[in-house]
């Protein structure tokens, strides 16, 4: 169990390895040699965006799957508080974020009293 505060706590060493693995990628991108004298620098950061929004999107998606994971199979209603379970089917969404869009599929409850969906909430959740 992971708390961001840990997480910030290790902001130095996951910066290191963002930068290694940007290296990584630039020898993938282009050989041993690198990019050609030719390629500029707006050549690389137009190559490097959508490489940067799938990264964050890896993140994202496997960040709120993990959180999603530890959610109890029965959650109160929102509206009336009768206990609910979990649908079978996680719904397919799209997040929209700073750092670009990513998909997951989101875990989602059905009240048979209210007869209506609902999102589980960490609140009333023990972690």
């Amino acid at each position: 169990m992971g708390s961001v505060a840990a997480a910030r706590g290790k902001s130095e060493e996951l910066r290191r390895s963002a930068e290694q693995m940007g290296e990584i990628l630039c020898k993938m991108a282009f050989g041993e040699r690198g990019p050609d004298l030719q390629t500029s620098l707006v050549d690389l950061e137009q190559l490097l965006g959508p490489v940067l929004e799938q990264m964050a999107a890896g993140f994202l998606r496997a960040s709120v799957t993990q959180q999603a994971g530890r959610l109890p199979n029965e959650l109160a209603c929102p509206t009336c508080g009768v206990e609910c379970s979990a649908l079978s089917e996680a719904r397919e969404r799209t997040m929209t974020t700073e750092h670009g869009d990513f998909a997951w599929s989101e875990p989602s409850c059905f009240c048979d009293r209210c007869q209506r969906s609902f999102f589980p909430a960490a609140e009333g959740a023990a972690d």
